[in-house]
């Protein structure tokens, strides 16, 4: 998949938590009586921009550079849903929260370049090494494949004899 679709569904998935974070684990009645968020909503939330990031993190695991890009903007966003949120009751609280959401995706909009970066060079050497490992294996002029060739024949060879009989 390209980057930038990887980075659009990102995106999505991104808005999507958020939406249904919100809705699902804001203290509603907490917020109103005491004007600040209970832990559980914080630690839920934090959770749940996570859970956005989760499956693009395993799938990067093993590039560190788009590991540590991901997990800079995540922390970003993050941080910058925290302090949006920790605020008093507001007037219409999912307003409130929509516009959150909608700066969040301002947020990571504005810093997915290194990321977008990190992603076509870890990409862009994974086809490199699958395009050599694919010659390696199936080109007979190199010494890898020549050996596996040999080796396949002589494994074969008693079958063949034996079905010449």
């Amino acid at each position: 998949m390209p980057v930038d679709q990887q980075l659009r569904d990102l995106e999505d998935v991104l808005m999507m938590h958020l939406q249904q974070g919100f809705l699902f684990h804001v203290n509603f009645n907490f917020w109103n009586e005491m004007d600040m968020l209970d832990t559980d909503t914080n630690i839920a939330v934090e959770d749940t921009i996570w859970g956005a990031f989760e499956s693009i993190m395993t799938q990067y695991s093993a590039s560190e550079p788009v590991t540590e890009n991901l997990e800079n903007l995540c922390l970003s966003v993050q941080n910058a849903v925290w302090a949006a949120i920790n605020v008093p009751y507001p007037r219409d609280p999912y307003r409130h929260l929509d516009i959150v959401a909608e700066n969040a995706r301002v947020i990571y909009l504005g810093q997915i370049g290194h990321l977008r970066t990190a992603l076509i060079q870890a990409n862009h050497h994974a086809e490199v090494i699958q395009r050599v490992w694919r010659r390696a294996i199936s080109d007979p002029s190199c010494k890898m494949c020549l050996n596996r060739l040999n080796r396949e024949f002589h494994e074969d060879l008693p079958h063949l004899k034996s079905s010449l009989v």
